[in-house]
């Protein structure tokens, strides 16, 4: 049972992981409405870019992997990349060294 527990919480933290690109995308989906010229591919601007491009910037801004096959110009959606990436990045920390901290106390 303790097992399955700690299966559970390692798979919800990454379904959490996955849900903050989610969130992200409908961030940046936003200020496409406003701005369709938001995203840049690297043959120029993506004029409202489709639904799977804004997941996959979102995605590789949260993983800070930056490809730069897709870069926002729009400064409100460039600050939430930069926010996006630290978010990510502290994100990942804290899982791991809340897993890691759990391991821990247990075996003691």
């Amino acid at each position: 049972a303790k097992v399955q527990a700690e299966f559970d919480r390692t798979v919800a933290a990454i379904a959490g992981y996955f849900l903050l690109a989610l969130l992200w995308a409908r961030f940046y989906e936003l200020i496409t409405l406003v701005d369709p010229n938001t995203l840049v591919g690297r043959n120029g601007p993506i004029a409202t870019p489709a639904e799977d491009t804004i997941l996959y910037f979102s995605l590789i801004s949260l993983t800070t992997v930056g490809f730069g096959d897709v870069t926002a110009i729009n400064p409100y959606a460039r600050l939430l990349a930069g926010i996006e990436g630290a978010v990510g990045t502290l994100y990942i920390a804290v899982v791991i060294a809340s897993l890691i901290g759990r391991l821990l106390a247990k075996s003691k």
